[in-house]
């Protein structure tokens, strides 16, 4: 594997954002030779994303623009083509709105050499508005990946949470070749379009800890990320909610699958894990939501937090509803996949 950075932008129809993105990129200082190429993964996108791009970035730039089409819509799927077409050991992910600093490169190349044992690494995001946004953006800034994902840097790996959302993720190419090798798929595809699915980040993060790698967070790896009007709508918001709802089983099936059986299929958590009680547990939720605040859930007011947990509550439920017969299955799938290194057996042990 060739030492260096790929530097991997996914876009779907991302033409009136790429430009900016970009520049960032351009304009990256580093005081030594670092090989480094920016990989842009074009996801089906209908509105000259590609020619604009290639546009914008100068033929003469000491650095490579590659741009590689991945018909199937998804994130998940762009970021494991971009994992596959990167030339270098070092991929690191970011979105079509995000400008990260002058020595980006450089900061991602020093952390990787001189943490072998890290499998990924991210950092905060600092909102860029193009307008100014409503009131109730700022209690779910975290939502739009906006803000300080951890209190302290270094080592996460057993924070509790979902460790890293995606925007600014670097990763070592080898960890994640690995879980390929060993069967990873994604269970979550991620956003789809106009559909705001999501969860692939957190499955990332669970596989890799999983599989033995560590993950860190470090405040010096800062970007800036861009959202634009449109964004800061309440039906954006609500969808949004919704789609990380609809993820939620996927990601409690992650957090599920180490803890293992014990004492065979009468066990508590034998139980605890059938889709019956997670069903149910997702209905409970979500009607008490409801009655919290049925007129709010019914209108869809703007600015109530509790719409935006009944959508959110809602999707689970739902996603639950169309895993009927298959959640133990998912479970299974995760507990005795050949990546996982953490799994609790009946045997008591934990897998070598």
């Amino acid at each position: 594997m060739n030492s260096g950075i790929s530097v991997v932008i996914c876009c779907h129809n991302s033409s009136a954002r790429i430009v900016e993105t970009l520049h960032h990129l351009m304009i990256q200082r580093s005081s030594r030779n670092i090989p480094w190429e920016v990989l842009l993964i074009d996801n089906a996108s209908t509105d000259g994303t590609h020619e604009v791009a290639l546009g914008c970035w100068p033929p003469d730039h000491p650095v490579p623009l590659r741009i590689v089409r991945e018909p199937r819509v998804g994130l998940g799927y762009a970021r494991e083509r971009g994992m596959r077409e990167a030339l270098y050991d070092i991929v690191s992910f970011i979105d079509d709105d995000n400008w990260v600093c002058i020595e980006w490169v450089s900061k991602v190349y020093d952390f990787f050499t001189n943490n072998q044992d890290a499998a990924m690494i991210g950092g905060p995001s600092l909102p860029e508005f193009e307008n100014d946004p409503p009131d109730w953006f700022h209690p779910i800034r975290a939502f739009y990946a906006v803000g300080n994902q951890h209190e302290c840097n270094g080592d996460i790996t057993d924070t509790p949470g979902t460790l890293l959302w995606g925007a600014g993720i670097s990763l070592r190419k080898t960890a994640f070749d690995q879980l390929l090798k060993d069967g990873f798929v994604f269970e979550c595809s991620g956003r789809m379009g106009g559909k705001l699915t999501a969860g692939e980040d957190s499955e990332l993060c669970f596989a890799l800890r999983d599989s033995g790698w560590r993950i860190y967070y470090d405040s010096r790896f800062e970007l800036r990320h861009f959202i634009p009007q449109g964004r800061l709508h309440w039906s954006y918001a609500r969808r949004l909610f919704y789609g990380m709802g609809s993820a939620s089983p996927v990601i409690n099936a992650y957090r599920i699958a180490p803890l293992g059986t014990k004492t065979g299929v009468r066990s508590v958590q034998y139980l605890k894990e059938s889709w019956a009680a997670q069903f149910f547990k997702s209905l409970k939720q979500l009607i008490q939501v409801f009655y919290s605040s049925p007129l709010d859930c019914i209108k869809g007011s703007e600015g109530c937090m509790n719409v935006l947990r009944f959508d959110r509550a809602l999707g689970e439920f739902l996603a639950y509803l169309r895993l009927f017969g298959g959640y133990r299955g998912l479970i299974c799938r995760l507990r005795h996949a050949a990546w996982n290194r953490q799994a609790v057996h009946p045997s008591g042990r934990q897998r070598s």
